[in-house]
């Protein structure tokens, strides 16, 4: 019995990862990719599969954007969803910048319950805080320090 599974056929498959870009299928349940590659399923084992043709347009796992400078939160996270982005790390060059731990926290405020996909933050390095910055390993929510 196939239950929940959904196939992706002639779909460009890119995967980073493994250096994969060419034409292919993608066979899901619910929440887990199952298998992907050239000839995952026949006309034998397809039996209540839902087959999805993607007409050649791209499938790839979700990209993360390491850089981000978020501005409008709404807009700017729903233009990277929108775009195949799964996860979005912001830069402490804002105004005012992420660079103390009750901006930082102001920023985590902002995003809960607000983001359409993971996220996390940079906390900014500073002449005025660079005695702080080792108590930041275990921030929540803390990507990395950048220094400008």
């Amino acid at each position: 019995m196939a239950g929940n599974k959904t196939a992706y056929i002639n779909a460009r498959l890119i995967d980073p990862a493994s250096g994969l870009d060419g034409t292919g299928s993608v066979l899901t349940d619910e929440k887990t990719i199952l298998d992907f590659g050239t000839n995952i399923i026949d006309n034998e084992s397809n039996q209540g599969i839902k087959i999805v043709d993607c007409e050649g347009k791209c499938l790839a796992p979700g990209l993360v954007d390491m850089r981000i400078e978020i501005g409008n939160l709404a807009a700017t996270v729903g233009a990277a969803v929108a775009g195949g982005i799964t996860s979005v790390f912001e830069m402490p060059n804002t105004n005012p910048p992420t660079s103390n731990k009750k901006e930082f926290q102001r920023k985590l405020d902002l995003a809960k319950n607000r983001m359409y996909c993971n996220y996390a933050f940079y906390f900014g390095a500073t002449a005025d805080n660079a005695n702080e910055l080792a108590n930041l390993k275990n921030l929540e929510g803390c990507c990395g320090i950048k220094l400008f």
